[in-house]
């Protein structure tokens, strides 16, 4: 996935699928822990179903030019 950077806005490009090679690892390196984390408890640290983060933003009323509040939703994160 690539994004472009028409207005310097300081986007970087990343290669698709870091997803998919991340929870491949945090798998296995919990598979090789097993005498540390027991077989039952694996899936407390292991995000099920993986989604970008979402992002909205919520207007400052009191500033003046009324300044965006970026809020991220991280629940759903890879590395939540």
């Amino acid at each position: 996935m690539k994004f472009t950077d028409n207005n310097n806005n300081n986007f970087t490009l990343t290669i698709g699928h870091l997803n998919k090679k991340f929870q491949k690892e945090l798998r296995n390196n919990i598979k090789d822990f097993q005498l540390i984390i027991h077989k039952g408890l694996k899936w407390k640290y292991i995000n099920l179903n993986p989604s970008p983060t979402t992002i909205r933003g919520v207007i400052k009323l009191g500033k003046i030019d009324s300044p965006i509040r970026p809020i991220v939703n991280w629940k759903n994160a890879l590395a939540y």
